[in-house]
């Protein structure tokens, strides 16, 4: 409740007496204000339902979250994504219990902490380009100043409403923080033993590119491997393949 009363209260005094020829003008454009309001709110959350699993499949790509994340759809939503999200939105509406005002609080935070770390990227790439941008300066000047404006913001939020559900907020953001890194180490070591695994099997003998192809015999029965390239993983699946049925493939595609 606080947003729209705080909205409203602001329009009232602000323009919430004009009266054009005895129309309480003033009253409905208060009205019209917090109706816009509240369909910009709407468009936000619709926003953030559709981009925010875009994002997460962005992320997924770079190995900072499960790879299975990173299946689009052909409406460029991920399903994963979408089930995530709103898990997480019910679960936090059961522990609020619908409070608003901690709703906010969890809100105002993550919203100034994307802020935060959008300008600080902004500054940091025009600090970065500033030999090929000759009006750098001006570019820096606008983001630094939103930079400082956003983190004073947040450090203000989180001290001033750290009991009211800031700590919890922080705790959460950062346990998804810490998890990312997680996953980003399990797939640099899995991307490790790969190579790994190609130093050691890529020395494998294979048949001369110009050979011709083999006819395999038709009462012969046939392995098709399915593989990217010719790598560690591939010679790997092939020897597989003879453990788990011996004697019984002699001709692999």
């Amino acid at each position: 409740m606080a947003v729209p009363i705080m909205n409203a209260i602001l329009a009232e005094r602000s323009f919430g007496g004009w009266m054009i020829g005895g129309f309480a003008a003033g009253h409905a454009l208060v009205i019209v204000t917090l109706v816009s309001a509240g369909c910009l709110l709407f468009v936000a959350a619709q926003a953030g339902f559709l981009d925010g699993p875009r994002i997460l499949a962005n992320m997924a790509m770079d190995s900072w979250a499960p790879r299975r994340f990173a299946q689009l759809s052909d409406r460029l939503v991920t399903k994963n994504g979408i089930w995530l999200m709103g898990i997480a939105a019910f679960a936090t509406l059961l522990y609020t219990k619908g409070s608003v005002g901690t709703l906010l609080v969890m809100y105002a935070i993550n919203v100034f902490v994307t802020f935060s770390l959008t300008m600080l990227g902004m500054s940091r790439h025009w600090l970065q380009v500033r030999r090929q941008d000759p009006h750098w300066k001006r570019h820096l000047a606008i983001h630094g100043t939103g930079l400082v404006l956003c983190v004073s913001i947040l450090a203000v939020t989180i001290y001033e409403k750290f009991e009211e559900g800031a700590w919890l907020t922080v705790l959460v953001t950062s346990c998804f923080v810490v998890l990312s890194f997680l996953v980003k180490g399990h797939y640099l070591r899995v991307r490790e033993q790969l190579r790994r695994l190609d130093d050691l099997l890529l020395n494998v003998p294979v048949r001369p590119h110009g050979d011709p192809q083999p006819v395999i015999p038709r009462d012969e029965s046939v392995a098709v491997v399915l593989v990217n390239g010719f790598s560690g993983l591939g010679v790997h699946t092939v020897f597989s393949v003879q453990s788990l049925f011996p004697h019984q493939y002699r001709n692999y595609i």
